[in-house]
């Protein structure tokens, strides 16, 4: 139910997304919450937001009066308890989240999609061509624990009161991404391996679970996992998150979450101009996307070069741009090695001219994307 990320989150677009808007606002909000310690226990009797009855709830809604406009909110999650507590509803302090989602989709508005997984995360998570089919991003933000918490209450992250539509087992549908940003920092989450009881916990749980112990680790959020405690004096804990829901899941998580909670989805896929590889047959050629049908979620990409069109294809037909191979792979090896960094200034020459840009993304086959500092948009 869970894996390490080896040499930690790789680079997706998506999490660097997160981490500056995390380096914007975390600060801030810390600020605020510890100007309300005293009121930290008490739930929110007036709203119905996510976390509204749990500790934490009311300065939640203290917080994201503030937030109004910024497209981040903070919701209480699953508080923190005494392993030794009696009661199951004696909590002894609040865990938070911040969720940056409807931030990440005015960001991607003008597209429709999110960039998909990096090739390794998607062998990983979709080993499947119909998990590959439509996959969405579900929730993307970073956790808030102060110092010296107990460890939160045992749950899952997704599950459901009835037993229609269940995992099945070795087919994980929706998975949970956990990194910190200093690269000698560890997740150390409690996971109970092969936990799969739509989020109901007994004290058995309590007694099996495991300490996750990397960078980077995915799991799966119909596991029971739990928050760690947190050490006193050494600050607050923040985990960058991410999770992601598979095309075949897709039907199935509606019964499992809110009408109201699913507006805050955005799909993966490839966006207008993205240099692809297009599966045509049996091979892979050189191709950039002419669009894609939000209804089916189809494409129609134009291979390179020539610009042959070529329709109907899938999110399994298309990958991210691979190094060129054979006689073009000898005619690029003569072109010197990647040199610009992401986000690195530079002046491209497109349309018989220089322009001012900065590097976006470096292809596998030696390209690169920018984006025009002119009009922001991107070639």
């Amino acid at each position: 139910g869970w894996t390490r990320l080896e040499g930690g989150m790789p680079e997706w677009d998506l999490g660097r997304l997160v981490e500056r808007l995390h380096s914007r606002y975390c600060a801030g909000i810390v600020k605020m919450l510890e100007k309300w310690r005293g009121d930290w226990m008490k739930p929110d009797d007036e709203d119905t937001a996510p976390g509204a009855d749990r500790p934490g709830g009311l300065v939640a809604r203290r917080v994201n009066k503030r937030l109004r406009g910024t497209g981040v909110f903070i919701y209480s999650t699953h508080p923190s308890q005494r392993d030794d507590a009696e009661d199951e509803w004696e909590y002894s302090g609040p865990r938070w989240y911040v969720t940056c989602t409807e931030a990440v989709m005015r960001r991607y508005k003008s597209v429709g999609v999110a960039p998909p997984p990096p090739p390794e995360l998607q062998e990983l998570l979709w080993p499947r061509a119909e998990d590959r089919q439509r996959p969405w991003l579900t929730e993307i933000g970073w956790t808030l624990v102060p110092e010296g918490s107990d460890p939160q209450v045992m749950h899952a992250d997704i599950c459901s009161s009835t037993a229609e539509d269940a995992r099945r087992p070795g087919r994980g549908r929706y998975h949970h991404f956990a990194w910190k940003l200093g690269r000698e920092d560890v997740c150390t989450t409690n996971v109970v391996p092969g936990g799969f009881s739509e989020g109901c916990a007994t004290w058995d749980d309590y007694e099996r679970w495991t300490k996750v112990k990397a960078n980077a680790v995915i799991f799966d959020s119909e596991m029971l996992h739990r928050g760690a405690p947190t050490k006193p004096g050494a600050g607050w804990s923040h985990t960058m998150t991410l999770q992601v829901c598979s095309g075949s899941g897709w039907p199935a998580l509606h019964e499992r979450v809110s009408e109201h909670m699913m507006r805050y989805t955005q799909p993966f896929g490839w966006e207008e101009g993205a240099a692809i590889d297009a599966r045509v047959g049996e091979l892979w050629h050189p191709a950039f996307v002419k669009r894609r049908s939000a209804k089916t979620g189809r494409y129609v990409v134009a291979l390179h070069p020539g610009g042959e069109e070529r329709g109907g294809l899938l999110d399994s037909d298309i990958r991210y741009r691979q190094p060129l191979l054979g006689a073009r792979a000898s005619l690029s090896a003569a072109t010197p090695a990647a040199t610009f960094r992401r986000r690195e200034p530079v002046e491209a020459f497109h349309d018989r001219g220089w322009h001012a840009a900065r590097i976006a993304r470096a292809n596998a086959d030696g390209t690169y994307r920018v984006v025009w500092s002119a009009d922001h948009t991107f070639t």
